[in-house]
């Protein structure tokens, strides 16, 4: 069914090259992409918090048609732009009719969860439409990330509109309008924009389709379009591609259009290198890009750093990234005047320090630290007070204190002689590999393998807990990471939080690992590593549908009080009274119980709106921390100068505190 499309444009080629008159060439025709807004009429959709699950559908459509045609050369048509309702033989017929390129169904969830998912058809699918949603998914990642959200992953399903359509399809599930977290971002404009961006960007990407001259892609989180000059540090080199289908850009993002694509073992001559890890060439006779985590230099001498200095930190830093490379890199800042918080993780604010440091010496001030910006720093420190650490002696598999035998946390697109000790050890312990110093997909398979072999978290990151495992392989004994002292049995505040605040995917520090201890001594065995990734996030589930809770992965005051009872701590009581208007410090600093973020409810929100009154910040007070609840932590942090990104944590609290006493 879903090739009737291909063998409608092979005949009307076969037909074009079969007529006598001269030949001329073929103007390829615009993608056409039809965009399906679920639902509709007397069909409202899932239901929740105020939300009809048709307008949701109609209102994120419409935008997606928008900016697709605002950005790119193609052509769209909606199955429904006003609220009737359409069958669903009537929209795959339309789409059939029509002869689209592709169907892209919007929809939103309901029924006991959160966060995002898409759909292919279970058994009736091609490759492009595996494509789309690997690009689709990809780009919406960008958007959950960034408000922390949660990704429930590529999925399959025998739904009609996936089963009846002749081109390739896909079905998104947004987020669930019954969920309160979930709900608010839905009630969110800008939410609601950069999700329409995210599935534009994937769509563009997965069908190839060209910018419209002067035209730029669409943005995410307001962020300014990729339109200015690139600036590459020169080098060079022979490199090869390590996958099919890989991208050649006009850019050194996703953003840009596609040039073309290499296939794996495809040869470059790369003449230099971005800040964010792109590679240039020249590609049939124009200046290109690919993204430097697929490629393999393959010319006799091993890849050297630029003249300035290189990688100080082994990898370009960006948003997102965790690890003891982020974290020395944070200590180093503070070194050289720039104060922040060391906590491992490249997040907003480590971002805005990475800016201001760029800006100060007048650097390309995008905010990935790479080699112009890491030579900076190495010269500031005189290249020699604190560089990356080096690489151990081949000989000695011992590892250091922090369990790190090969320097650093080995991580896709790293290359170098600790890589290719890397991967003779590995062959060593029986994961045979080629040892070519380059860490391409194929290797951080190999890790996962490992990984997945000796129940070690399978992320493909090669970090403490591996090389420790690899060390003791090395060695014939247990060497594992050194654990970290054994803390008192936590007794649950009044609030429940014993950790503080909820836990959240991607939160990381010493409030993790804690939970992570705790885990383990109640029978949850897991990683301790002070991150709560999505191995962190499945174990709290599984300790959830144990103890009959709400099983969202978010592990808040419910699940807290139970771990806190498991660990012979009391049970939480009531929540402090709102009538309190002088509150003391805990040693968290959190006075409200957690830290106040966009979507919150309750009547620690009442308390603190009426505790902002109290101080200067007239606000209603409704118990919910909208739109308008987060423009005041703005306000109020900026007056104090605190950190101004709208949550309301331990500094923005204490200095409540303060100013109620």
């Amino acid at each position: 069914m879903k090739n009737t499309k291909l063998s409608r444009k092979i005949i009307a080629l076969t037909v074009a090259f079969s007529l006598s008159a001269p030949l001329v060439p073929l103007a390829a025709s615009p993608s056409k992409i039809m965009v399906d807004p679920g639902h509709g009429g007397s069909d409202s959709g899932a239901l929740g918090y105020g939300l009809y699950e048709k307008d949701l559908n109609l209102k994120l459509s419409r935008l997606v048609n928008e900016k697709l045609n605002k950005s790119y050369i193609v052509e769209t048509r909606m199955t429904r732009n006003s609220d009737v309702f359409i069958s669903l033989n009537g929209r795959t017929d339309m789409a059939n009719a029509w002869g689209a390129d592709l169907f892209v169904s919007i929809h939103h969830n309901s029924s006991g969860g959160s966060g995002y998912e898409d759909y292919i058809h279970t058994t009736n699918t091609t490759e492009k439409d595996r494509e789309v949603q690997r690009e689709i998914n990809k780009e919406v990642q960008r958007v959950l990330s960034q408000y922390g959200l949660n990704n429930r992953g590529e999925k399959k399903a025998n739904f009609h509109v996936l089963r009846e359509s002749d081109m390739p399809s896909i079905l998104l599930e947004i987020l669930f309008v019954d969920h309160p977290g979930d709900a608010a971002h839905l009630k969110n404009n800008q939410f609601m924009n950069d999700m329409a961006s995210a599935i534009t960007l994937g769509v563009a990407q997965a069908m190839d389709l060209s910018l419209k001259e002067n035209a730029t892609p669409p943005t995410i989180g307001g962020g300014v379009d990729q339109t200015g000059d690139i600036r590459v540090q020169k080098m060079s080199g022979t490199f090869e591609s390590t996958t099919d289908s890989l991208n050649v850009r006009s850019g050194n993002t996703t953003q840009y259009r596609s040039l073309g694509k290499l296939n794996k073992g495809d040869r470059i001559e790369v003449t230099g290198i971005t800040s964010n890890g792109w590679y240039q060439f020249s590609f049939k006779g124009n200046t290109a890009y690919v993204s430097g985590d697929y490629l393999k230099r393959i010319d006799s001498a091993p890849p050297t750093p630029p003249a300035n200095g290189g990688l100080l930190y082994g990898k370009v830093l960006s948003l997102g990234q965790t690890g003891s490379h982020v974290k020395q890199w944070q200590q180093d800042m503070n070194k050289v005047g720039f104060k922040m918080d060391v906590d491992g993780s490249y997040g907003p604010a480590s971002r805005q320090k990475a800016i201001e440091f760029q800006k100060k010496y007048k650097l390309e001030a995008d905010g990935y630290f790479g080699p112009s910006s890491q030579a900076k720093m190495a010269s500031l420190l005189k290249g020699a007070s604190n560089p990356a650490p080096s690489d151990p002696k081949p000989s000695d598999p011992k590892p250091p204190s922090n369990g790190l035998i090969y320097g650093k946390v080995l991580s896709l697109g790293q290359t170098g002689s600790h890589v290719k000790q890397w991967q003779q050890d590995m062959n060593k312990v029986g994961f045979k590999m080629d040892v070519d110093g380059s860490y391409g997909p194929a290797s951080r398979q190999k890790a996962i393998e490992f990984q997945k072999k000796y129940k070690l978290e399978a992320d493909g990151y090669f970090g403490p807990s591996s090389q420790a495992k690899m060390a003791s392989l090395l060695k014939g004994a247990s060497n594992p990471a050194p654990s970290d002292p054994k803390p008192s049995d936590p007794k649950p505040p009044s609030n429940g939080l014993i950790y503080g605040k909820v836990l959240s995917l991607g939160q990381t520090g010493s409030h993790v690992k804690q939970w992570q201890q705790d885990m383990n001594k109640v029978g949850f065995k897991m990683d301790v590593d002070g991150s709560y990734g999505p191995a962190s996030r499945q174990k709290a589930i599984e300790f959830q549908k144990k103890y009959k809770l709400e099983a969202d992965g978010y592990f808040g005051p419910s699940s807290q009080a139970k771990m806190a009872s498991l660990l012979g701590g009391a049970t939480a009581p009531s929540n402090p009274k709102p009538s309190d208007p002088k509150p003391t410090v805990p040693s968290n600093g959190l006075i409200y119980g957690k830290v106040l973020s966009f979507g919150q409810t309750g009547a620690h929100i009442k308390q603190w709106q009426q505790d902002m009154n109290k101080v200067g910040f007239k606000m209603d007070v409704d118990g919910s921390y909208g739109p308008s609840s987060r423009q005041k932590a703005i306000e109020f942090q900026k007056k104090y100068k605190l950190e101004a990104d709208g949550y309301f944590g331990p500094a923005s609290q204490a200095k409540m505190a303060s100013l109620l006493k």
